[in-house]
């Protein structure tokens, strides 16, 4: 119920732009993060968080207890941080991805 009101919320331009990114963050095109890719989103999107402090969003965030976060809870816990994510961002983060791949 929560997720729903969160969703309503937030603009369809943003949750197009947090779709796209939620798609390049998870690694593994799962449509889940489990907390490796949790952690690096956090680390894309600017915000230097130890695994610990990671690991602890995951479980608040994690609605259905599954352990990883669907598209449906990252959303809320973007909107709960109160970030925003502009086209600008999408590209910088595709970019950063690029390059910790061909890095990594």
């Amino acid at each position: 119920m929560a997720l729903q009101q969160q969703k309503q919320e937030i603009p369809e331009d943003q949750l197009k732009k947090l779709r796209e990114v939620f798609e390049i963050l998870d690694d593994d095109n799962s449509g889940e993060m489990n907390s490796q890719e949790l952690f690096n989103a956090m680390k894309y999107l600017g915000l230097r968080m130890t695994q610990e402090e990671v690991e602890k969003m995951l479980e608040e965030f994690d609605d259905d207890g599954s352990g990883l976060i669907e598209f449906e809870e990252f959303m809320a816990l973007i909107n709960k941080m109160g970030l925003h994510i502009h086209s600008s961002d999408i590209m910088v983060i595709k970019t950063l991805v690029r390059c910790a791949t061909t890095i990594g």
